[in-house]
């Protein structure tokens, strides 16, 4: 799969459903230092704080979003 996504050295991959990230690590062995993997998940997870520059209009329902962000 990652072959047919075009993840070579310095590709730039977001990786969607990462989970507890076993495939984001292959990704960023794949990568290497001069790429980057941004991994996300819905699981619950504690941060200090969110960021949402210009997202939230793309949101399907925003208020919702806004509330998992809070969450």
């Amino acid at each position: 799969m990652l072959g047919m996504a075009g993840v070579k050295p310095g590709a730039h991959v977001l990786d969607v459903a990462a989970g507890a990230g076993g495939q984001t690590l292959d990704i960023a062995q794949r990568v290497g230092p001069r790429g980057s993997v941004l991994a996300t998940d819905i699981e619950n997870a504690r941060f200090d704080a969110v960021v949402c520059r210009m997202g939230l209009m793309l949101f399907l329902d925003p208020l919702q979003g806004l509330r998992e962000m809070k969450r």
